[in-house]
Protein backbone atom coordinates (compact mmCIF):
# COMPACT_ATOMS: atom_id res chain seq x y z
CA UNK A 1 0.00 0.00 0.00
CA UNK A 2 1.19 3.70 -1.14
CA UNK A 3 1.25 6.00 1.88
CA UNK A 4 -1.02 8.92 1.30
CA UNK A 5 0.38 12.15 -0.74
CA UNK A 6 -0.09 14.91 2.80
CA UNK A 7 1.43 18.28 2.38
CA UNK A 8 4.10 18.94 4.77
CA UNK A 9 2.96 20.60 7.56
CA UNK A 10 2.43 24.51 7.82
CA UNK A 11 2.06 24.74 3.53
CA UNK A 12 -0.91 26.80 3.26
CA UNK A 13 -4.33 24.53 2.15
CA UNK A 14 -4.71 24.65 -1.57
CA UNK A 15 -8.31 25.48 -3.45
CA UNK A 16 -10.83 27.41 -1.72
CA UNK A 17 -14.37 27.28 -0.72
CA UNK A 18 -15.93 24.38 -2.10
CA UNK A 19 -13.11 22.78 -4.09
CA UNK A 20 -10.86 22.47 -0.42
CA UNK A 21 -14.43 20.63 0.57
CA UNK A 22 -14.05 18.59 -2.47
CA UNK A 23 -10.79 18.12 -1.89
CA UNK A 24 -10.61 17.06 2.08
CA UNK A 25 -14.45 14.57 1.53
CA UNK A 26 -12.30 12.75 -1.51
CA UNK A 27 -9.51 12.18 0.61
CA UNK A 28 -11.19 11.40 3.75
CA UNK A 29 -13.45 8.21 1.13
CA UNK A 30 -9.94 7.14 0.49
CA UNK A 31 -8.67 6.60 3.92
CA UNK A 32 -12.03 5.11 5.11
CA UNK A 33 -11.77 2.58 1.58
CA UNK A 34 -8.17 1.49 2.34
CA UNK A 35 -9.22 0.60 6.31
CA UNK A 36 -12.85 -0.82 5.89
CA UNK A 37 -12.85 -2.15 9.34
CA UNK A 38 -11.55 1.03 10.94
CA UNK A 39 -14.60 2.35 8.97
CA UNK A 40 -17.19 0.43 10.32
CA UNK A 41 -16.07 0.74 13.75
CA UNK A 42 -16.13 4.68 12.69
CA UNK A 43 -19.75 4.13 11.36
CA UNK A 44 -20.92 2.48 14.31
CA UNK A 45 -19.89 4.72 17.06
CA UNK A 46 -21.25 7.61 15.35
CA UNK A 47 -24.43 5.84 14.90
CA UNK A 48 -24.70 4.41 19.19
CA UNK A 49 -23.30 8.03 19.99
CA UNK A 50 -24.90 11.02 18.19
CA UNK A 51 -28.72 10.17 18.85
CA UNK A 52 -27.44 10.35 23.25
CA UNK A 53 -25.22 13.42 22.57
CA UNK A 54 -28.21 15.40 20.66
CA UNK A 55 -30.09 14.24 23.31
CA UNK A 56 -28.00 15.87 26.08
CA UNK A 57 -27.64 18.92 23.71
CA UNK A 58 -31.65 18.88 23.78
CA UNK A 59 -31.78 19.19 27.30
CA UNK A 60 -29.15 21.35 28.32
CA UNK A 61 -30.50 23.76 25.74
CA UNK A 62 -33.42 23.57 27.31
CA UNK A 63 -32.04 24.26 30.92
CA UNK A 64 -29.60 27.01 30.40
CA UNK A 65 -29.83 28.90 27.15
CA UNK A 66 -33.38 28.71 26.36
CA UNK A 67 -35.43 29.79 29.30
CA UNK A 68 -39.23 29.98 29.05
CA UNK A 69 -40.23 32.98 27.19
CA UNK A 70 -43.53 33.15 29.82
CA UNK A 71 -40.56 33.24 33.10
CA UNK A 72 -39.74 37.66 33.90
CA UNK A 73 -36.23 38.17 34.01
CA UNK A 74 -34.78 34.59 34.19
CA UNK A 75 -31.46 35.11 34.85
CA UNK A 76 -32.13 36.07 38.45
CA UNK A 77 -33.48 32.83 39.40
CA UNK A 78 -32.08 29.92 41.06
CA UNK A 79 -33.22 26.32 41.99
CA UNK A 80 -32.58 25.44 45.86
CA UNK A 81 -32.84 22.40 46.52
CA UNK A 82 -33.13 20.26 50.54
CA UNK A 83 -32.03 17.38 51.45
CA UNK A 84 -30.18 15.04 54.48
CA UNK A 85 -26.46 14.27 54.12
CA UNK A 86 -26.04 10.71 53.53
CA UNK A 87 -22.29 10.12 54.07
CA UNK A 88 -19.73 12.78 52.94
CA UNK A 89 -20.75 12.75 49.94
CA UNK A 90 -24.37 12.09 48.99
CA UNK A 91 -28.07 13.71 49.44
CA UNK A 92 -30.92 12.57 49.77
CA UNK A 93 -33.58 14.83 48.75
CA UNK A 94 -36.35 15.40 51.29
CA UNK A 95 -39.32 18.25 51.66
CA UNK A 96 -39.51 21.04 53.40
CA UNK A 97 -42.76 22.49 55.38
CA UNK A 98 -43.89 25.44 55.64
CA UNK A 99 -43.15 26.49 58.61
CA UNK A 100 -39.22 25.41 57.62
CA UNK A 101 -40.14 27.39 54.40
CA UNK A 102 -41.28 30.49 56.50
CA UNK A 103 -38.13 30.29 58.75
CA UNK A 104 -35.82 30.15 55.28
CA UNK A 105 -37.55 33.57 53.95
CA UNK A 106 -36.95 35.30 57.55
CA UNK A 107 -33.37 34.87 57.59
CA UNK A 108 -32.77 35.23 53.55
CA UNK A 109 -31.12 38.97 53.47
CA UNK A 110 -30.49 38.16 49.43
CA UNK A 111 -33.62 36.87 48.07
CA UNK A 112 -36.75 39.08 47.15
CA UNK A 113 -39.37 35.49 47.12
CA UNK A 114 -39.07 32.41 48.10
CA UNK A 115 -41.57 30.15 46.39
CA UNK A 116 -41.73 26.15 46.68
CA UNK A 117 -43.21 23.36 44.04
CA UNK A 118 -43.31 19.61 44.04
CA UNK A 119 -44.04 17.98 40.39
CA UNK A 120 -46.37 14.66 41.12
CA UNK A 121 -48.34 12.44 38.87
CA UNK A 122 -51.92 12.79 39.36
CA UNK A 123 -54.87 11.48 37.69
CA UNK A 124 -57.10 13.82 35.59
CA UNK A 125 -60.63 13.56 34.15
CA UNK A 126 -61.80 16.53 32.31
CA UNK A 127 -65.11 17.22 29.78
CA UNK A 128 -64.86 15.51 26.53
CA UNK A 129 -61.14 14.25 27.45
CA UNK A 130 -60.19 10.23 28.40
CA UNK A 131 -59.18 10.16 31.82
CA UNK A 132 -55.29 10.17 32.47
CA UNK A 133 -52.38 10.37 33.94
CA UNK A 134 -50.21 13.91 34.05
CA UNK A 135 -47.80 15.83 35.50
CA UNK A 136 -48.74 18.37 38.19
CA UNK A 137 -47.23 20.68 40.34
CA UNK A 138 -47.98 21.33 43.74
CA UNK A 139 -47.42 25.22 44.43
CA UNK A 140 -46.96 27.75 47.26
CA UNK A 141 -49.40 30.97 46.28
CA UNK A 142 -46.75 32.89 45.54
CA UNK A 143 -45.14 30.86 42.76
CA UNK A 144 -46.18 32.56 39.70
CA UNK A 145 -45.75 35.73 41.46
CA UNK A 146 -41.72 34.84 41.88
CA UNK A 147 -41.42 33.47 38.61
CA UNK A 148 -43.31 36.54 36.92
CA UNK A 149 -45.93 34.62 34.85
CA UNK A 150 -48.44 36.76 33.51
CA UNK A 151 -51.36 33.86 33.40
CA UNK A 152 -53.42 34.29 29.73
CA UNK A 153 -56.61 33.84 31.77
CA UNK A 154 -57.94 34.35 35.16
CA UNK A 155 -55.31 34.95 38.13
CA UNK A 156 -53.16 33.08 39.99
CA UNK A 157 -53.38 31.77 43.72
CA UNK A 158 -53.96 33.57 46.92
CA UNK A 159 -52.84 33.76 50.26
CA UNK A 160 -55.82 32.15 51.32
CA UNK A 161 -56.24 29.42 49.40
CA UNK A 162 -53.09 27.97 50.39
CA UNK A 163 -53.87 27.07 54.39
CA UNK A 164 -52.61 23.88 55.60
CA UNK A 165 -53.31 21.23 55.82
CA UNK A 166 -54.27 20.79 52.07
CA UNK A 167 -55.52 24.58 51.03
CA UNK A 168 -58.57 25.38 48.79
CA UNK A 169 -59.37 22.88 46.12
CA UNK A 170 -58.54 25.77 43.12
CA UNK A 171 -56.14 25.07 40.34
CA UNK A 172 -54.23 26.76 37.71
CA UNK A 173 -53.91 24.51 34.27
CA UNK A 174 -52.32 25.10 30.99
CA UNK A 175 -52.96 26.78 28.04
CA UNK A 176 -53.13 23.23 26.10
CA UNK A 177 -55.28 21.74 28.64
CA UNK A 178 -57.61 24.69 28.64
CA UNK A 179 -58.18 24.50 24.77
CA UNK A 180 -58.71 21.10 24.58
CA UNK A 181 -60.76 20.16 27.53
CA UNK A 182 -62.97 23.63 27.05
CA UNK A 183 -62.47 25.55 23.77
CA UNK A 184 -60.33 28.49 25.26
CA UNK A 185 -58.75 29.73 27.94
CA UNK A 186 -61.82 32.22 29.27
CA UNK A 187 -64.29 29.41 28.87
CA UNK A 188 -62.02 27.64 31.70
CA UNK A 189 -62.85 30.16 34.24
CA UNK A 190 -64.55 29.05 37.14
CA UNK A 191 -64.75 25.13 35.48
CA UNK A 192 -64.09 22.02 36.77
CA UNK A 193 -61.84 18.98 36.80
CA UNK A 194 -61.34 15.82 38.67
CA UNK A 195 -58.23 15.06 40.19
CA UNK A 196 -57.29 12.07 41.91
CA UNK A 197 -60.99 11.57 42.43
CA UNK A 198 -62.47 15.12 43.54
CA UNK A 199 -63.24 18.31 41.96
CA UNK A 200 -60.87 21.47 41.68
CA UNK A 201 -62.16 24.83 40.42
CA UNK A 202 -60.13 26.35 37.65
CA UNK A 203 -59.04 29.73 38.78
CA UNK A 204 -56.14 30.67 36.10
CA UNK A 205 -54.78 29.54 32.57
CA UNK A 206 -51.24 30.07 31.83
CA UNK A 207 -49.65 31.27 29.11
CA UNK A 208 -49.29 29.12 25.59
CA UNK A 209 -45.26 29.26 26.11
CA UNK A 210 -44.93 28.68 29.77
CA UNK A 211 -44.49 24.47 30.31
CA UNK A 212 -43.92 24.80 34.42
CA UNK A 213 -40.91 25.12 36.72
Amino acid sequence: RLPLKLPPPGVPARGRGWSQLWQDTRLALRSLRRRPGFSAAVLITLGLTMRPTAAIVRVGNWLLWSPSPAVADPGRLVVIWSGEWSGETRVSPSGVSYANLDDVRAASGTLVGIAGWQVSSVSLAAPGLPPRHVQAGFVTANFFHVLGVRLAAGRSFIVDEDRPPFGATVIVISHSLAAQAFGSPGAALTRALMINGGPMAVVGVTPRTFGGA
